[in-house]
């Protein structure tokens, strides 16, 4: 029998997303995402929350909310490997294919609501 056939609409579309199989089938890097600490104050969590990985088209940033409620999740895009201090970055959210509106400084704080037991993702490129 064939798994894939027990799946739902909305389980085939998470498995399906384009742009997340890109970063993870990336030929140039095609390294995992590791995770990082959010920021000087947040908590470590077992598992970790959020996780970075560098790919041909930037640098992705997932944040998983392992609570039973929705939650604010807070990261300082300096403590994203390889964001470095400088620069003004764009988030993609790669859920919707859609950009976020604005820009954020490497030194700026990025907060989102995150659903309980849901996942955001994001690709983040720096603005020429």
């Amino acid at each position: 029998m064939n798994q894939l056939s027990l799946l739902n609409i909305t389980q085939l579309a998470i498995i399906k997303n384009a742009e997340l199989l890109a970063f993870h089938q990336d030929t140039t890097i095609g390294t995992a995402a590791t995770p990082f600490e959010a920021t000087a104050t947040t908590p470590t969590t077992t598992p970790p929350e959020y996780y970075s990985g560098a790919s041909s088209k930037g640098i992705h940033v997932f944040i998983i909310n392992t609570s039973s409620g929705a939650a604010t999740k807070t990261f300082t895009l300096s403590n994203v490997p390889g964001i470095g201090t400088g620069g003004t970055w764009k988030f993609h959210d790669m859920w919707t294919g859609t950009d976020l509106s604005g820009t954020y400084a490497a030194t700026a704080n990025f907060s989102v609501n995150v659903a309980a037991h849901d996942t955001v993702a994001y690709l983040l490129t720096m603005m020429d």
